[in-house]
């Protein structure tokens, strides 16, 4: 399991599964070390993010 997963599993406290597809990121650094451990990634605004945020745990509970 790569160390990127792990860290935004526990950062925005949803499960590791949730990761297999895409990350969004509102840092850059993030982005381009998910690139090259192979992991999809999209570089979002923080109100973007935070929106997606409440819109999927809405949608998980």
């Amino acid at each position: 399991m790569g160390k990127l997963k792990t860290f935004l599993s526990e950062h925005w406290q949803l499960p590791i599964e949730y990761f297999e597809s895409a990350v969004f990121t509102t840092d850059p650094s993030l982005a381009s070390r998910g690139v090259e451990q192979g992991i999809t990634t999209e570089f979002v605004s923080i109100e973007a993010l935070f929106e997606w945020q409440v819109l999927t745990r809405n949608l998980l509970t």
